[in-house]
């Protein structure tokens, strides 16, 4: 482990009840959402003093959900390496092939290289941003006729409908295919509810949904969890299509827009270099696969 000062050898027990102030203190995230987590603490030292603390969640089929902290001052000292290698071997115990780890690369910049020095490998990222209406209004009145002409030039066939005409199983499939790269980044978005999408719109093409974007206006806040178009009908102005319907469907109620997208995403990112628009949140995933 090059770089350490030295590696400190640790003592890792689960926490008393007495002692849950301190997992709350060094794991607040995973303490928000506690169900099915498993707590440890970590000492070190003669005598034995508080360095860190892991909680991990065992999902089944992986073991997911790794937060890992140790306190400032005993770092570099191979102690989270062994954190990482005792839920290694946790999932070893109980079958487990995988262990996932989630992280926000922009309020925790050093968890990417660690993870990797660790034989984890990053598996996607689902980016966060928002804008003011205020700072998108000017963009969006020297669009507006661009966006309006796009919904003019549509293909023959195509109608824009309400996401409960789209039909719920159509836009499930199509998000999953798409977007949401289920296997490798389930857990990553705020979840989202079909049902919950009131300001929804999909296009159909002779009654086959060939794109959406999910919306809720929530607060004077829209929401875009996912926008969409089949690769089939990229670059035919579809996108542009939907989001005028979009604009008209929520004028007057909108003060913000908040959403996301993957790292692979293709039209999303563009908007970022827009004035105004601001990431808040780089949620990534990695994993690291063990011999069970």
């Amino acid at each position: 482990m090059t770089g350490l000062e030295s590696v400190t050898a640790v003592a890792i027990r689960e926490p008393r009840e007495s002692e849950s102030v301190l997992c709350r203190m060094l794991l607040p995230e995973a303490c928000a959402t506690p169900t099915a987590r498993r707590f440890r603490l970590v000492f070190a030292g003669e005598p034995l003093k508080l360095v860190g603390a892991l909680s991990y969640r065992d999902d089944a089929i992986v073991l997911g959900g790794v937060r890992v902290h140790v306190i400032p001052t005993h770092r570099r000292k191979g102690i989270g390496a062994q954190l990482l290698d005792y839920v290694a071997n946790e999932a070893v115990k109980l079958g487990r092939r995988r262990v996932l780890a989630d992280v926000d690369l922009q309020s925790e910049p050093e968890a990417e290289p660690f993870l990797l020095s660790q034989g984890f490998l990053k598996q996607g990222t689902v980016t966060f941003a928002e804008i003011e209406l205020a700072d998108l209004r000017q963009r969006m009145q020297a669009s507006a006729g661009q966006l309006e002409d796009s919904s003019r030039k549509l293909p023959p066939g195509a109608r824009v409908v309400s996401l409960s005409e789209a039909g719920e199983e159509q836009v499930t499939r199509l998000y999953a295919r798409h977007i949401a790269h289920m296997e490798p980044l389930i857990g990553l978005r705020d979840a989202f509810h079909i049902d919950q999408q009131n300001d929804s719109v999909a296009l159909l093409v002779d009654d086959n949904l060939v794109g959406f974007v999910l919306a809720r206006v929530d607060r004077g806040t829209l929401h875009v969890p996912a926008w969409v178009v089949t690769p089939e009908y990229r670059g035919r102005s579809i996108g542009n299509a939907l989001l005028f319907e979009l604009a008209k469907r929520v004028r007057g109620r909108v003060e913000r827009m908040r959403f996301e997208f993957t790292d692979v995403a293709m039209a999303t990112p563009r908007v970022l270099h827009l004035p105004g628009y601001k990431i808040t949140k780089i949620a990534a995933r990695f994993e690291r696969k063990v011999l069970a």
